[in-house]
């Protein structure tokens, strides 16, 4: 709901996309009225209260939700973490060979 992508028709993405937030929370969550957001844009907040549903913060659940890693995001971690590793052996070499007695 950025008015770079959704110009003059904020406010009709704004309430299409907050329907269907209540229809999400109607059906997995019945009778709730909270939603926890991270970060929300005005016109967002507005057609999220005008659908009766009460915002609250949520940037401490989304860090939590953040904090837990599965297989798939393990293993791109590890081989990230090795790629590192490996760059920064190859400088070393690379400085102990070509940068005499410590000088640059």
């Amino acid at each position: 709901m950025f008015y770079f992508s959704s110009g003059d028709k904020i406010d009709p993405v704004a309430d299409k996309f907050s329907n269907k937030v209540r229809i999400l929370l109607q059906d997995h969550s019945p009778g709730n009225k909270r939603l926890a957001v991270d970060k929300i844009m005005l016109h967002g907040v507005r057609a999220i209260k005008a659908q009766g549903l009460t915002i609250l913060h949520g940037e401490e659940v989304t860090a939590k939700s953040r904090a837990i890693k599965g297989p798939d995001e393990i293993l791109p971690m590890r081989c990230a973490n090795h790629a590192c590793e490996r760059a920064v052996h190859n400088m070393e070499d690379f400085a102990r060979g070509y940068v005499p007695n410590g000088h640059t």
